[in-house]
């Protein structure tokens, strides 16, 4: 953690000190890279120090290097991990304004002054600043794209159905655009959760039961076995081969 705190606190400083020499940051860092790390940092929320200066950072390249950063700020989680932000520290104030105590009302000027009130403040600022007249409102169309497949893929859990021919086929031709999709799309779409559940479907599901001791013991693995094998040849059909020949 204290190597990550001196990262974070010489990133803020090289870009206070580069704010004349866009070029510099330029060269420096790779967009995509920059986004995720500070969505990391973000979200995982080690310190309010760390917070703040990652909440900086981002303001300072929203400022001056809008492209690309708008748009990738949005497809790697980090305004989705801004209003995490503001969302947490408004409650954790609520919270501390609920306890009515003598010594808390004394305290109540220095809160207002704490590094919490600070990042809430940087938080909102930066989403109602950069975000809040702009199309990139957190959810990018790749994301939305990617819920409704995990919706599809979820659709049937006991058969193969269209609608995970169609699931399958849209996500190929979403990994095979030249926007492509990211991990935090992936990962907060349910697409992942919802991929991995449809090629390896629970036991007792795939035999159409509700519990596994609905059948036999060795049916449900025989049916287990048929269910799996024909989702991966529809997998493998729309996704590694699909319409336009080998996937690679």
């Amino acid at each position: 953690p204290s190597v990550q705190a001196l990262c974070v606190s010489l990133l803020l400083a090289f870009m206070r000190t580069s704010r004349d020499r866009p070029e510099i940051v330029e060269r420096s860092f790779e967009p995509a890279q920059l986004a995720c790390f500070l969505a990391n940092l973000l979200l995982s929320g080690v310190s309010r120090s760390q917070t703040l200066a990652c909440l900086v950072i981002t303001s300072e390249l929203l400022e001056r290097h809008p492209a690309p950063y708008s748009l990738l700020f949005v497809r790697h989680g980090v305004v989705r991990a801004i209003h995490q932000v503001a969302t947490r520290e408004d409650l954790g104030q609520q919270g501390k304004a609920g306890e009515g105590t003598l010594a808390k009302a004394q305290g109540a000027r220095s809160r207002r002054t704490s590094k919490a009130k600070l990042s809430s403040d940087t938080a909102h600022r930066v989403l109602s600043v950069y975000f809040a007249s702009s199309s990139h409102t957190g959810e990018s169309p790749q994301l939305r794209s990617l819920g409704k497949i995990a919706r599809q893929l979820r659709s049937s859990p006991t058969a193969v159905i269209a609608a995970h021919r169609e699931a399958l086929t849209s996500l190929r031709e979403l990994l095979l655009s030249p926007e492509g999709v990211t991990t935090f799309e992936l990962m907060c779409s349910g697409a992942a959760s919802a991929l991995n559940d449809f090629l390896f479907p629970p036991k007792a599901d795939s035999a159409g039961i509700g519990s596994p001791t609905s059948v036999s013991s060795a049916a449900v693995p025989e049916e287990w076995r048929r269910v799996c094998g024909d989702r991966l040849r529809l997998f493998v059909e729309c996704v590694a081969t699909g319409t336009g020949g080998s996937f690679a």
